[in-house]
């Protein structure tokens, strides 16, 4: 029933759940959806049921106990974060913040000469998926010719500095090949291009603008992933006095990620003449290492292309998420436990039971559990997992009572899951920026209702009553 609210929900209420106290601009906005003269009314019903009252009173109770911080962001900065890019910024569809080039910004493994190839990790299907791509990842002749056809041209996004300063596009073709990430072809099956967007470091995140080897490519199977959703649904076991004292469960958290994981997973060159770089004179890399030249003149072309797996590729995120989990869903330290999803069932922390929790999420692994030496073991021992196979880890940590992961706050004193403040706030004023809007097309308010998903995952009761806003986005 909570995915079936009223006709009479207006799209204003999404203010109404998540940024109390805004009631004179949500009701301006309830207006713009009034009929207009000579008109009837198309939701001429109640504007709220019970079970509505029900839901927007709860979760008013929970956001009004939330001050805003001293350095929140302005209603601009955080629309344009949430909506990924400068407000006005078009980028020929390339969806994100984008900035320039920088020499020795760049955030690569040092030399992927260690890493392992992506097949190799996996298991049987893994291997038959890399030994049969053309048959199980390409699209068919005739699926291809069909998107060529009915889709508009691909325009591909290549950084500016680039565009503009040929030699800084070679110097920088050059630190991919001494790192190891390029095989060379003059057999071109597709195109790429690159661009790059900041970390939270400042570093730079190569992005490769895959967009027509991934019209050459079928879509990757669905990812079981664990977001707000999973970490919401944390149950305890507790004595009745604990219940009622709810303080210091003892509780313990820790983590690892995987260093620039993407470019650490190496694949086959067949796969790499799929996302070739522009090409480069023979003459200009005719004494680099690795580079076979033979039988070419200085004029003729060479394609620098990707070795291994490209942040951008449609089937990049399934196939680290998927050979990730099953390095760590196989360690003796989780017990033959199953990692952390949306779509799995409650974890549930007992005091009585020792042995770790965890999720994979691509190249960030959490444990929790109610033993400190536990989750401390998980964590080194997932560390040592992925270092086993020349994968770098980085930023491992582990902690006694809260914990951020995955966007979310997780307060093991209080038994509470709350969304970070920073990325409670910024949604927050995002949603104030849209409202002041006289327009937003469907497309950008799809973005904010994504985000708005994202935060009400963590309490499913919030999203019912974004009905009636899906049907203004389509």
């Amino acid at each position: 029933r909570l995915h079936k609210p009223s006709d009479g929900v207006g799209h204003g209420r999404i203010s109404a759940i998540f940024c109390p106290g805004r009631s004179a601009v949500i009701g301006k906005i309830e207006d713009q959806n009034a009929p207009a003269r000579g008109q009837t009314a198309r939701h001429p019903g109640p504007v709220l049921d019970p079970l509505h009252e029900e839901i927007h009173s709860f979760v008013k109770e929970k956001v009004e106990r939330r001050a805003p911080p001293v350095d929140a962001l302005s209603e601009e900065e955080a629309a344009s974060v949430l909506l990924r890019g400068p407000i006005t910024y078009e980028t020929g569809g390339v969806d994100c913040v984008v900035a320039p080039f920088r020499r020795g910004c760049v955030s690569l493994p040092d030399n992927v000469g260690s890493c392992p190839f992506a097949e190799s990790l996996g298991d049987e299907y893994i291997s038959e998926l890399f030994e049969g791509f053309e048959e199980r990842m390409l699209r068919s002749k005739e699926d291809f010719d069909m998107l060529e056809k009915n889709q508009p041209p691909v325009e591909p996004y290549l950084d500016e500095v680039f565009k503009n300063i040929p030699r800084e596009y070679f110097g920088f073709v050059a630190d991919l090949n001494d790192r190891g990430l390029l095989y060379w072809t003059q057999n071109s099956k597709e195109r790429v291009t690159v661009f790059f967007v900041r970390k939270k470091s400042g570093k730079l995140r190569l992005v490769i603008d895959a967009r027509r080897p991934n019209r050459r490519f079928a879509p990757p199977p669905g990812v079981d992933l664990c977001s707000t959703e999973a970490l919401g649904k944390i149950e305890f076991e507790l004595a009745e006095q604990e219940a009622r004292d709810k303080q210091d469960l003892g509780i313990f958290f820790g983590g690892t990620d995987v260093k620039d994981c993407f470019y650490c997973y190496r694949w086959r060159k067949e796969l790499a003449e799929y996302f070739c770089l522009p090409p480069v004179p023979v003459k200009k890399v005719r004494n680099w290492k690795g580079v076979d030249t033979t039988g070419m003149s200085d004029d003729d072309l060479i394609y620098p292309c990707f070795g291994a797996l490209p942040m951008g590729f449609s089937w990049s995120l399934y196939l680290v998420q998927y050979i990730n989990t099953n390095i760590i869903d196989k360690l003796p330290c989780f017990k033959g436990r199953v990692g952390m999803t949306d779509r799995g069932d409650p974890t549930v922390l007992r005091k009585d039971d020792p042995d770790p929790h965890h999720h994979t999420y691509v190249d960030n692994v959490g444990v929790m559990g109610m033993s400190g030496d536990a989750v401390a073991s998980g964590v080194d021992d997932t560390t040592v997992a992925f270092e086993s196979v020349g994968l770098e880890t980085h930023e491992s940590f582990t902690r006694a009572g809260e914990c951020e992961a995955l966007g979310t706050f997780l307060d093991g004193k209080q038994a509470r899951a709350m969304l970070t403040e920073k990325r409670y706030w910024r949604l927050d004023k995002c949603l104030s920026w849209a409202l002041r809007r006289r327009y937003l097309s469907g497309s950008m308010v799809e973005r904010i209702i994504g985000h708005c998903t994202f935060a009400g995952l963590i309490q499913r009761k919030s999203l019912a009553v974004f009905h009636s806003v899906y049907a203004f986005i389509h």
